[in-house]
């Protein structure tokens, strides 16, 4: 069927194209979750291109109101109401005529206005005015057969916490079932929506989280729900970390467009080496993307600096771009869909995601840490991405050496593993660096030393005689 693409941001990806055209529509969910948003946000996307939207209302005083609450949105534009908005209150029309006269006359308008999209606001409220539940119903369905021989799509919103699988008549009488949701995740509220059902199209299952900004709704399609992308393994050529030595320990450099866990203490050099990674990169002409979740742009700028790394000049030009996610964010979504953005729009050569614990935390909290981890991973690889996923090692110093908080599974998926890790030697603390995996490659497998300086990290000696590395706490090998 064809389709009427909405241009809310995302809708159109998990409607599988738009919605069909000419369909019953049935948009519910509890008061406050952006049913009326996302409706006034179609009509006047329509509007922009000379398309006609008819609104229903029946309540008193509702035009004023929705004006009233839709002018602080940027979308919102009164030159186009009355003329590609017509906003119709029939509350006397079903009162005085009733229903199958409302019916005539609202068939007639979109005829004769050549009406493409139809607005009833809400079904609530022609159950209230009529007091007619059956009524009402065969008042939809008549509607929704005389508009669709027109080619009108109708649009119905509905207020109700209805579960899953107790579907309403109106439910049942539509082509489209879309239920909006603001759902708990810690002491986090948090959008979500899903299509229930669609007849006439594919759309994508499940839940898919969203917001509501000052340019209406913006939805995040599950990244596991995506299409998956024809991704290959990393390529042949190399590039440099840009931190003396290591190219030597992984056996020319990093693949190009692996992906790197490197994990390690805090204080270890962890951002030092993102830093150089992205700095490397810079140097040579590549666009680079770094995802920082404890450090602001200014912050980051700042302590580049320090290291005598200037990066002001390249996020001027556009080389570099540096999105902050606020710790515990909550919208693990909304961060994959503005990285996955960022990557389609222009090419990225290299990405640090700095540090990933808080982003993982709230991708475990629903269960999700492995799918999301390989998603990404094959969205990265396939786009050619060289990525560098830093995260903190939750063990200072023990024997149990875990790569992971909530899932070790999640990070098997990523080329190479480095590990970073502070270890006390001789009565003080040793910076040390491992080269624990890379996928089909060669590199060195003996613990060595780092050196943190004003000028960055390099690598320095390897740490012979010692055994317990891993565990923070090693001893000389047949001494003490």
């Amino acid at each position: 069927m064809e389709k009427l693409e909405t241009g809310i941001s995302g809708l159109d990806t998990v409607f599988g194209g738009g919605i069909p055209r000419g369909s019953l529509m049935l948009v519910t969910g509890p008061p406050g979750s952006g049913k009326t948003i996302l409706s006034t946000q179609l009509a006047f996307r329509l509007a922009r291109d000379n398309r006609k939207t008819l609104m229903l209302t029946a309540l008193s005083e509702a035009n004023s109101k929705l004006i009233a609450y839709l002018d602080g949105l940027e979308y919102f534009d009164p030159s186009v109401i009355g003329s590609g908005i017509e906003i119709l209150n029939i509350q006397r029309l079903l009162t005085d005529e009733g229903l199958a006269a409302t019916l005539a006359e609202i068939r007639a308008s979109v005829v004769e206005q050549k009406i493409e999209l139809l607005i009833v606001d809400s079904l609530r409220s022609l159950y209230l005015l009529t007091g007619d539940e059956a009524g009402v119903q065969n008042f939809l369905f008549g509607l929704g057969s005389a508009l669709f021989m027109v080619g009108c799509t109708v649009l119905l919103i509905e207020d109700g916490h209805a579960m899953i699988g107790a579907g309403t008549p109106a439910e049942a009488i539509s082509d489209t079932v879309l239920r909006l949701d603001v759902v708990r995740v810690g002491r986090a509220a948090l959008r979500q929506l899903e299509v229930i059902k669609m007849r006439g199209a594919n759309p994508i299952g499940g839940k898919h989280a969203f917001e509501i900004t000052s340019r209406g709704l913006e939805i995040y399609p599950r990244i596991e729900a995506l299409p998956y992308p024809n991704a290959t393994g990393p390529g042949r050529g190399r590039l440099s970390w840009g931190v003396r030595g290591l190219d030597e320990l992984t056996g020319g450099g990093v693949p190009q467009g692996s992906v790197t866990l490197l994990v390690g203490t805090p204080g270890v050099g962890k951002t030092t080496t993102a830093i150089q990674f992205v700095a490397e990169g810079l140097a040579h002409g590549e666009r680079c993307l770094y995802v920082a979740i404890h450090e602001t742009a200014d912050e980051l700028i700042t302590r580049a600096a320090m290291r005598g790394i200037h990066l002001r000049e390249s996020i001027e030009s556009g080389a570099l771009t540096i999105m902050y996610v606020p710790p515990s964010d909550g919208y693990v979504d909304r961060t994959l869909s503005h990285i996955m953005d960022t990557v389609r729009s222009a090419p990225v050569d290299r990405l640090v995601f700095d540090v990933i614990d808080a982003f993982e935390l709230d991708a475990a909290q629903e269960g999700r840490a492995v799918q999301i981890v390989t998603s990404l991973t094959y969205f990265l690889r396939a786009h050619g991405v060289t990525t560098l996923l830093a995260r903190e090692l939750p063990q200072l110093f023990g024997p149990m050496l875990e790569l992971s908080s909530s899932d070790d599974t999640a990070w098997t998926v990523v080329d190479n593993v480095i590990l970073m890790r502070l270890v006390e030697m001789d009565g003080s603390v040793t910076r040390t660096l491992n080269v624990l995996k890379m996928r089909n490659s060669t590199h060195a497998v003996a613990f060595h030393s780092v050196e943190l300086t004003e000028r960055g990290l390099h690598i320095g000696e390897t740490l012979e005689g010692l055994q317990g590395l891993l565990t923070g706490i090693p001893s000389r090998i047949g001494g003490s």
